[in-house]
């Protein structure tokens, strides 16, 4: 549900209010090609984070919302601000371009609510979570599966499965910041209910640490070496079987 000061206008999301709405885009997702610039346009993913304020002299990193949209959408905002080392609420410090919203009649929040249905807008969903690995943190641990469904409903699809396919899915991607070796399941953070202290990673990375003939199987040789001599490479064991059969002994 979008706040109050946001409203339909000829098919397109406009702000109505004082000052402006915000909206956070992280610089590397342009990097990575999950937002992209069309001129005064810009395509981008709809998981993201905004706010309003009052005025040029509010906080622009308080009362953070989020936006709840696993699919492309497009937006044009009446400015674009590069801002570097940005704290938003309960977020690691992190470079964004910061968009600008204002009450007249030309900056549109979402240029169209039509929001074209194609699977290439899963496929990218999927890119973001999945293949890099880049879950915004700011979606609580047990609400990740919701997007998963969300993205495949918003454009026209249905998996017609449960959701703890998923579930297994994003236990092994979602790792604790702290000790990536760990599942986020299984850490003392997660077990005293913090649901945002987790770290996600790219599915490619997964093997290195389920187990080391897990860790052989993965994508980048070199790295499947290293990551199966040293996932055996503890103070409890004697001897790694796995460095003695690389190593020729």
């Amino acid at each position: 549900m979008l706040p109050s000061y946001f409203k339909k206008k000829d098919n397109s999301l406009v702000y109505s209010g004082n000052g402006e709405v915000l909206l956070y885009i992280p610089e590397k997702w342009f990097d990575m090609r999950f937002a992209i610039v069309n001129g005064e346009y810009i395509d981008t993913m709809g998981i993201l984070l905004y706010s309003q304020i009052s005025s040029s002299k509010s906080d622009p990193t308080k009362n953070i919302r989020q936006l709840k949209l696993p699919t492309k959408f497009t937006t044009r905002p009446g400015k674009i601000e590069k801002v570097k080392g940005l704290l938003l609420e309960g977020q690691e410090k992190m470079d964004y371009r910061i968009l600008h919203y204002s009450d007249n009649n030309e900056d549109k929040f979402m240029s169209s609510l039509l929001l074209a249905k194609d699977i290439e807008n899963v496929e990218e969903f999927y890119r973001m979570f999945v293949k890099t690995g880049n879950i915004p943190t700011f979606i609580p641990y047990n609400e990740i599966q919701e997007y998963f469904y969300e993205s495949m409903r918003l454009n026209g699809g249905n998996y017609k499965t449960n959701w703890q396919l998923f579930g297994l899915l994003i236990s092994e991607l979602c790792r604790d910041k702290d000790d990536i070796s760990t599942p986020y399941y299984a850490s003392s953070k997660f077990k005293k209910g913090d649901m945002n202290g987790y770290v996600s990673i790219p599915i490619r990375d997964v093997p290195k640490y389920i187990s080391p003939f897990s860790a052989i199987l993965s994508e980048n040789w070199n790295e499947a070496i290293v990551a199966a001599i040293n996932m055996g490479d503890s103070k409890e064991d004697v001897y790694n079987p796995m460095e003695k059969i690389m190593m020729g002994h």
